[in-house]
């Protein structure tokens, strides 16, 4: 049984790991929200998702903090506004 670790959620899409495979990144896809999905496995097995770009930022955003990539993207790089170490969101 896995344990996840949220990393980000809405109404239709939910980002994680477990904590048990903290390597690999996870995106569940529900609910009737704007997403399309699309299964390709005739070809080369592919699964497309199409996500608002607000969604995507959103979720973006909340994976950098998490993987603490802020200066990699030229950002804050202490405990500055912004940051994931930043006590306020």
């Amino acid at each position: 049984m896995s344990t996840k670790c949220e990393i980000y959620h809405s109404d239709f899409v939910y980002l994680y790991e477990d904590v048990f495979d903290e390597n690999t990144a996870f995106i569940r896809v529900s609910g009737s929200g704007n997403a399309c999905v699309e299964l390709d496995f005739n070809k080369s097995q592919n699964v497309t998702v199409a996500i608002p770009d607000e969604i995507m930022d959103e979720m973006a955003i909340a994976w950098c903090k998490k993987r603490k990539l802020h200066g990699a993207l030229g950002g804050p790089v202490g405990n500055e506004w912004g940051s994931p170490d930043c006590e306020y969101d």
